[in-house]
């Protein structure tokens, strides 16, 4: 007998917007799924009854759903017939299988996980009438009810898998393995399929050049020594399994021939999460242990464009540690924690409402402004001055206006726009005015209705404008027409993101929050989610997937989605900072709190390293910077640190009074103060240790 059983304590907490308690799947009185003691409900279970469907009704042959409190991973996959075989994983900090394969009758287990959800919705009706009014609990009553009413099971479609056998052979130190893929699973992943594991779970066995084998998963096996791997010296020994150990460079180039031998048999597999993240996590780690990467590992598909954030540094040896240096130190006009810093081609530049100053890297004022009236300035130094019913135009450090016109219109907020010989700036911090750069002629203004906080974003002919009155306006750059409206109930509370031919844009109140996807061109809405989330960072793109922070129920969670708006896994993190800020980079995302405390979590949603927090909370908001592939957090203590290891590569003390951090392709730093004061730190040494 199949069944599922709740926990039902959470009836009886008060606090938290979501219920949060065990989940288990019970075979003949034994449960399967030991340690899934606090999961939350709401999402485990539509889980559940979500892959299991897809399995029953939608004829897909693997389906897995994430658990991930107890990090753990629940696999299926059919054969053909009308069972379905299930494997329990852990990918804790030792991925291995828990339980199974075992094989169930997949009409029973359809029958059960409808059983379970029914009784969650059950549950969320006597104990939260409001979150059973949620669209995830609609669409998990609509699935529920359509598994209780399959008859039988979809039949998969059918393919000749072929035998498949890739052998790897072991020769000298270098270990080899042995891939049997009768049955097509690695076929079973798609571009667009949400089940990324269980394709990969293809039996085989690692071979010794002296004849010892080990039997299993060879990608679960090297996946985990991988991780272990990552953290060890060169010279160090990693187990595989009983009787089989060998270096880190061994393991990280075995890695890429798996990944070689898997995208082989089926290309679509070069975009599997998992293989992605084996892949990063072998050429990183070769990398840093200086070792050439085989010539027949993943190519990565298109060349990559070159970063901004410049090389990495070099060294003989793994990077131990960084030391900086003062520089040197200015006064400038941005005081009481409202100026920002930029970062420009010769140096960096200080701004606020009412002043800029530009400095080159050797501490040498480029040029300095200060108007009464305000003005606007734009990343490379060009300022709008708003002074006496009139409106100027300087380009860099010239003493002399380009061109002044009458202007008294709203008072002009924020930076400038320089997009196709037009100067763009927020009208009043809530709309947008368009000026021509060549005559300062006034093209086309926007001021929306209602609105007192707008957020303008300009992508390519595309000027998007966000409001708090929850209106996101697509305007067309040459005239400002409005192309496409978009409404929500919430306000927007971030400028909108670019992701290719998509916007993503973030509205939030309260405890209440939302991600939607749309066409850049037509405003056509192609996805939303409810994330209940409190105080989400802004969404970030990372490899085809979005990626975003927030608070709830007193914890923090990292979410992401595919770019079909599916959520491909969800994280907690040991973070206690109010603000969050996300960082995706070439192998995992960084978030760190506004208490400088910061964690990395690799494509696979595992968390690879954790770093506490650097003192209080800063009162400003204060992200991350990245340069040379260093990452250099903010705090009362702001600290380098390197990304792929957590290693803590230098501190410098400077307080909670820091209002604004940036990092230049040279790895030199800057600390702007509340009370003006701009501090420039050099890169004075860095050890390696060979």
């Amino acid at each position: 007998m199949i069944r599922f059983r709740l926990g039902q304590s959470w009836k009886h907490e008060t606090g938290g917007d979501e219920p949060q308690d065990a989940l288990s799947l019970e075979l003949d009185g034994v449960d399967l799924l030991q340690g899934a003691g606090d999961e939350p409900l709401t999402r485990a279970v539509p889980a559940v009854v979500e892959a299991v469907s897809a399995l029953v009704l939608g004829g897909e042959r693997a389906g897995q759903v994430s658990l991930t409190e107890a990090e753990l991973e629940l696999c299926l996959f059919r054969r053909g017939g009308p069972d379905v075989e299930l494997s329990v994983l852990s990918l804790g900090r030792s991925a291995r299988v828990l339980r199974g394969p075992l094989t169930l009758d997949l009409l029973e287990l359809g029958q059960a996980a409808a059983r379970c959800g029914e009784a969650l919705l059950r549950d969320v009706r006597e104990k939260a009438p409001e979150l059973a009014r949620s669209q995830r609990m609609t669409q998990l009553q609509t699935a529920s009810r359509r598994l209780v009413a399959a008859q039988h099971a979809k039949d998969v479609a059918a393919t000749d898998p072929g035998l498949f056998s890739h052998l790897e052979s072991a020769r000298g130190q270098a270990l080899g393995f042995r891939l049997e893929d009768g049955v097509g699973r690695s076929l079973a992943w798609r571009r667009k399929s949400l089940a990324a594991l269980p394709p990969l779970l293809i039996g085989g066995e690692l071979l010794a050049a002296d004849g010892r084998v080990e039997k299993g998963l060879p990608f679960l096996m090297i996946l985990e020594a991988s991780r272990r791997a990552s953290a060890m010296g060169e010279s160090e020994l990693v187990a595989l399994g009983p009787s089989m150990a060998t270096t880190p460079a061994e393991v990280f180039t075995l890695g890429l021939k798996l990944c070689f031998a898997l995208t082989s048999r089926n290309p679509a597999l070069s975009v599997n999460p998992y293989v992605e993240a084996l892949a990063e996590r072998c050429q990183e780690g070769l990398a840093v242990l200086r070792q050439p990467t085989p010539a027949h590992g993943p190519s990565g598909g298109r060349p990559r464009a070159k970063r901004s954030a410049g090389k990495r540094l070099t060294g003989p040896g793994a990077l131990r540690r960084l030391r900086f240096a003062t520089r040197w130190e200015k006064e400038t006009p941005g005081l009481e924690g409202e100026g920002e810093l930029w970062l420009a081609a010769k140096g960096p530049i200080v701004v606020t409402q009412h002043s800029a100053m530009a400095f080159h890297t050797d501490g040498r004022v480029l040029h300095r402004r200060v108007e009464a009236g305000g003005l606007n300035v734009s990343d490379d130094g060009r300022a709008l001055v708003t002074n006496k019913g009139r409106l100027l135009f300087f380009e860099g450090n010239g003493k002399e206006a380009r061109w002044l016109r009458d202007y008294d219109g709203p008072q002009l907020k924020g930076p400038i726009f320089r997009v196709g010989g037009s100067l763009l700036v927020s009208l009043a911090n809530r709309g947008v005015a368009c000026f021509s750069e060549a005559t300062g002629a006034e093209q086309w203004r926007v001021d929306p209705a209602r609105a007192q906080t707008g957020h303008v974003s300009v992508h390519g002919d595309r000027v998007l404008l966000a409001t708090d009155t929850g209106a996101l306006l697509g305007l067309d750059l040459s005239g400002g027409v409005t192309r496409f409206r978009i409404r929500a109930s919430l306000p927007f509370t971030a400028p909108v993101v670019a992701a290719g031919k998509r916007l993503l844009a973030l509205l939030a109140r309260g405890e209440r929050s939302a991600l939607i996807a749309a066409d850049l061109t037509t405003g056509t809405l192609l996805w939303s989610k409810e994330l209940q989330l409190e105080r989400p960072s802004a969404p970030v793109m990372f490899r085809g997937r979005v990626l975003l922070a927030g608070r709830r129920g007193g914890k923090v969670w990292l979410q992401a989605f595919s770019r079909g708006g599916e959520q491909l896994w969800e994280r907690v993190l040991p973070l206690e900072g109010s603000r969050l800020f996300v960082l995706g980079l070439s192998h995992g995302a960084l978030v760190q709190d506004s208490r400088g405390a910061a964690t990395f979590v690799s494509s696979d949603g595992q968390i690879d390293w954790v770093l506490g927090t650097a003192g209080i909370e800063l009162p400003h908001r204060v992200g991350p910077a990245h340069a040379r592939g260093v990452v250099v957090l903010a705090g009362e203590t702001v600290r380098a640190v390197d990304p792929r290891s957590g290693r803590l590569l230098a501190e410098v003390k400077v307080g909670p009074a820091l209002t604004a951090l940036g990092a230049d392709r040279q790895l030199n730093l800057y600390l702007l103060m509340e009370n003006g004061l701009l501090k420039a730190l050099k890169l004075a040494a860095q050890l390696s240790v060979v």
